[in-house]
C-alpha cells in the first residue's frame, strides 16, 4: 500500500493553506472529469445517432430492393444491435449528468478558492496574519458541504493530481509564468 501523508498544521494560516491546496486539487480534478464526461457524451451520442441513421437507411434500402437481401439484412441487423447497445450505454452511463455534476463541484471549489484569495489578500494588506476561529469554522463548513456533494472521482486521476508538485505564488502575474514566490 502507498504511504499516507498526514497534515499536522502548526497554526491557523497553515490550516488555511492546506485547505486551499485541497480545494485547488479538487477543482482541477472535477474540471477534468467534467470535460471527459462531456466528450464521452458527445462521442457516444454522435456514434449512436450515426449508427441509427445508417440502420434506418439500410432497412429502407433492403425493403425497396427485390431479390436476395440476406447480406444487407445481416448488416442492417448488426448496425441496429450496435446502435441499441450504444444507446443503452449512453443511458446507463449518463455522461451528460455526470459532466454537469463534476462541473458544479468544480464551480463550488472555485467559489471557495475565491473566498480564500480574498481573505488572504485582505490579511496581507494590513490585517492580522492569523485566521480567526470563526473564519476557520465557516471555511470548514463550506468545504465539508462541497466535499459531500461532489461526485466520486476516479482513483487514478485523484492520485495523479495529489502527486503533482505544488507551487505557491503570491502575485497574480506569477500564476501563469512559472515563477514562484516561495
Amino acid at each position: 500500500m502507498d504511504s499516507v501523508t498526514i497534515f499536522e498544521p502548526q497554526d491557523s494560516t497553515e490550516v488555511i493553506q492546506g485547505w486551499i491546496l485541497h480545494a485547488t486539487r479538487r477543482r482541477i480534478i472535477h474540471e477534468r472529469e467534467a470535460r471527459r464526461f462531456d466528450q464521452l457524451r458527445l462521442y457516444l451520442g454522435l456514434t449512436t445517432s450515426c449508427l441509427a441513421a445508417v440502420t434506418g437507411t439500410s432497412a429502407f434500402a433492403a425493403w425497396q430492393r427485390e431479390g436476395d437481401n440476406a447480406p444487407l439484412g445481416v448488416a442492417t441487423a448488426t448496425l441496429g444491435i450496435a446502435a441499441a447497445i450504444l444507446a443503452s450505454a449512453l443511458t446507463f452511463l449518463d455522461p451528460g449528468a455526470r459532466a454537469e455534476a463534476h462541473r458544479r463541484a468544480a464551480v463550488a471549489y472555485k467559489g471557495i478558492l475565491r473566498d480564500f484569495e480574498e481573505a488572504c489578500g485582505v490579511r496581507h494588506n494590513g490585517s492580522p496574519d492569523s485566521v480567526s476561529d470563526d473564519e476557520l469554522g465557516e471555511v470548514k463548513k463550506r468545504l465539508a458541504e462541497v466535499d459531500l456533494a461532489a461526485p466520486v472521482v476516479p482513483l487514478r486521476e485523484g492520485r495523479r493530481i495529489e502527486a503533482a508538485p505544488v507551487r505557491i505564488v503570491t502575485i497574480a502575474d506569477d500564476l501563469s509564468n512559472g515563477a514562484s514566490s516561495r
